[in-house]
C-alpha cells in the first residue's frame, strides 16, 4: 500500500489505526453511540441452556428447629441445614421455559442435635409408673448421592432483568441409599439403632423436602441468570491493535419480540470536555432482513458511526509522509534546468536527486453522509508540509492546505473489514514556509501545472482490507464481524458470526 494511501486510511480508523506522533491531552469526558444487539430465540436458547448445563447449583439453607413424634416420643431436632449440589442437564420445552434434570445431584443433612427430655407412663404388673427418659445425639451426617431430580424453569424479561420461576420439583432416591455418620448418642441402650431406623423411616419419601429443594434450585438458577446479566452489562473492551482511542461495549435494557431478544446498550469512549449523552434508540419493529436471522445481528444508527469516526480520527493523528521524488511529474522537474528557471525557480538550488516529501500534519473531517447502500461520503480538510533538505538541513519549505472528499464503500465478511475509497482532492493551496522565505529570500513563483500535478496525485482509487477484532458477547460468546447492511431508519447491520 502506498503511503499516498495512509493519508486516506486515518479516516477509517474506526476500523484500523495508525499510530500518531504527537501527545493528546487526556480526556475528561464520554461520548458514545447507542447498539442494539438482536438474538434469535433459537440462539439465546441454546446460550441460556449452555449456561445451566455448566453450572454447578450450590445451595446451602438453614431449616427451623422441629419435634418429630416417634415411638409414642416427643424428640426435638435442632440446628438442622441441608446442601444441594447439582449440575443439570437442559432441554427447551418451549420459548420461555426449560426443563432441567439432574446430574450428580448430592444432597446432604446436617443436625446439630436430636433430644428427647419426657415423662412417658407404662404399666407394669398392673400398676402404672411414671419412667423419665432422657437421650441426646449429637451431630447427626446424612448424605445421598443416589438421588435424581428434575424441575420446570419459566423465565420472563423485564427492562433490566430475566426472572425465573421454578415449579414441578421432583426428587427421588432409591429405598435405603441415605448415608449415615457415626452416632454419638448418650441415654437408653441401643438408642443409636433406633434412631437410625426412625431417620430411614422420615427419609423413604422426599415430600418434607421437596419445598426447600425448589426453593434453593430458584436461588441457584436465578443466580446463573444474574450472572449472565451481569456479564452482558460489564463494559467490555474493544481491542483495535494500534488503537489510541479505549471503546467499550456494553448492555443494559432487555426487550423481548416475537422473533428474538433485544439487548439495549452502548459502545463508549473517551473525549475532551463534558460528557455526551448517546441518542436513543427504542424498535418496535424489527426489519425484515434482522428479524429472519437466524444468527445475532448488531443494530447502530449512522449518527453513533459518524461520532465514533470523527473521535477515531480525532484520537489517530495522521502520520503520513510521501516522497515527492516517486512523483513522475516533479522528478521530471528536478532533472530539467529549463523547466525549473520558467516553472519553478526556486529548485535551481537543488540537485535533482535532493529529496522532497509531502507530510500530512492534520486531517479532519467537515461533514459525513450516509447513503442507502451502507457507503459514506465525507469531506475532509487537511493541513501538511512539503519538506526539502538544503544546506544540511530540514526545512519546511511549502506549507499546504486545502479540502477534499472520499466515497467509502465497506463490506464485511467472516471478521475482514473491505473497503473500497474514491478519493478526491480538487484543489491545494501552497505557501512557503516563513523561517525558508526569511533565510533564503527565494522566488515564490510557481507554474500552476506542476502543482496542480502534485494534487493529482492525490487523486486515486485504492482497495484493502484488514482484520476485526473478535467481540466479547459474554454468555452467547466470542463472535466474528460477518456482515455490513444498511437498513431503513438509518440504521447500520452487522450481522455476527458466533464462534
Amino acid at each position: 500500500m502506498s503511503k499516498i494511501q495512509n493519508l486516506i486510511l486515518s479516516l477509517l480508523t474506526v476500523f484500523i489505526s495508525f499510530p500518531g506522533y504527537s501527545a493528546t491531552p487526556q480526556p475528561s469526558g464520554r461520548d458514545g453511540t447507542v447498539v442494539a444487539l438482536f438474538t434469535p430465540w433459537p440462539v439465546f436458547q441454546k446460550s441460556l441452556q449452555s449456561l445451566l448445563s455448566g453450572y454447578t447449583i450450590s445451595n446451602q439453607q438453614s431449616l427451623p428447629d422441629q419435634i418429630v413424634q416417634a415411638s409414642g416420643l416427643n424428640w426435638h431436632v435442632n440446628q438442622i441445614s441441608w446442601k444441594l449440589k447439582s449440575n443439570f442437564i437442559t432441554t427447551q420445552t418451549s420459548q420461555n421455559s426449560l426443563q432441567l434434570d439432574s446430574k450428580n445431584l448430592q444432597l446432604a443433612l446436617s443436625i446439630g442435635q436430636i433430644s428427647v427430655d419426657q415423662v412417658i407412663q407404662k404399666v407394669v404388673g398392673g400398676s402404672t409408673i411414671d419412667i423419665h427418659i432422657q437421650a441426646q445425639c449429637d451431630p447427626i451426617q446424612l448424605s445421598q448421592t443416589q438421588a435424581h431430580g428434575s424441575a420446570h424453569v419459566v423465565y420472563q424479561f423485564s427492562a433490566a432483568s430475566i426472572t425465573t420461576q421454578v415449579d414441578q420439583v421432583q426428587l427421588q432416591w432409591p429405598a435405603n441409599t441415605w448415608s449415615v455418620g457415626a452416632l454419638n448418642c448418650r441415654g437408653p441402650k441401643g438408642l443409636d439403632s433406633a434412631l437410625k431406623n426412625e431417620l430411614f423411616q422420615q427419609l423413604r419419601s422426599s415430600t418434607p423436602l421437596l419445598p426447600f429443594i425448589q426453593s434453593g434450585l430458584a436461588t441457584g438458577i436465578q443466580s446463573g441468570v444474574n450472572q449472565l446479566i451481569s456479564r452482558l452489562k460489564l463494559p467490555t473492551p474493544i481491542q483495535v491493535s494500534g488503537n489510541k482511542l479505549p471503546l467499550h461495549l456494553s448492555f443494559a435494557q432487555f426487550q423481548s419480540m416475537t422473533e428474538g431478544l433485544l439487548v439495549y446498550g452502548q459502545l463508549t469512549w473517551p473525549i475532551q470536555g463534558a460528557s455526551r449523552t448517546p441518542e436513543n434508540l427504542m424498535i418496535s419493529r424489527l426489519p425484515s432482513e434482522v428479524a429472519t436471522s437466524r444468527v445475532p445481528v448488531l443494530l447502530t444508527p449512522t449518527l453513533g458511526w459518524s461520532r465514533l469516526i470523527r473521535a477515531e480520527v480525532a484520537a489517530n493523528p495522521v502520520s503520513a509522509k510521501i516522497s515527492l521524488n516517486q512523483i513522475p511529474a516533479f522528478q521530471n522537474l528536478l532533472n530539467n534546468r529549463l523547466q525549473q528557471l520558467f516553472a519553478w525557480p526556486d529548485l535551481l538550488h537543488y540537485e535533482e536527486e535532493d529529496p522532497f516529501s509531502f507530510v500530512a500534519r492534520s486531517l479532519s473531517i467537515q461533514t459525513i453522509s450516509w447513503n442507502d447502500d451502507g457507503s459514506l461520503d465525507a469531506e475532509l480538510s487537511t493541513r501538511a508540509v512539503i519538506q526539502s533538505q538544503r544546506e544540511q538541513k530540514v526545512w519546511d519549505y511549502l506549507l499546504v492546505s486545502g479540502n477534499g472528499s472520499t466515497h467509502l464503500t465497506p463490506t464485511v465478511k467472516n471478521g475482514v473489514l473491505s473497503v473500497s475509497a474514491q478519493v478526491q482532492v480538487p484543489q491545494l493551496n501552497f505557501q512557503f514556509g516563513d523561517q525558508y522565505v526569511e533565510t533564503f529570500h527565494p522566488p515564490t513563483e510557481i507554474n500552476s501545472v506542476v502543482l496542480d500535478a502534485v494534487s493529482q496525485s492525490l487523486k486515486t482509487s485504492l482497495k484493502f482490507s484488514t482484520t476485526l477484532p473478535v467481540l466479547d458477547l459474554g454468555p452467547l460468546g466470542q463472535a466474528r464481524f460477518n456482515g455490513w447492511e444498511s437498513l431503513p431508519g438509518a440504521l447500520i447491520a452487522v450481522p455476527l458470526k458466533l464462534k
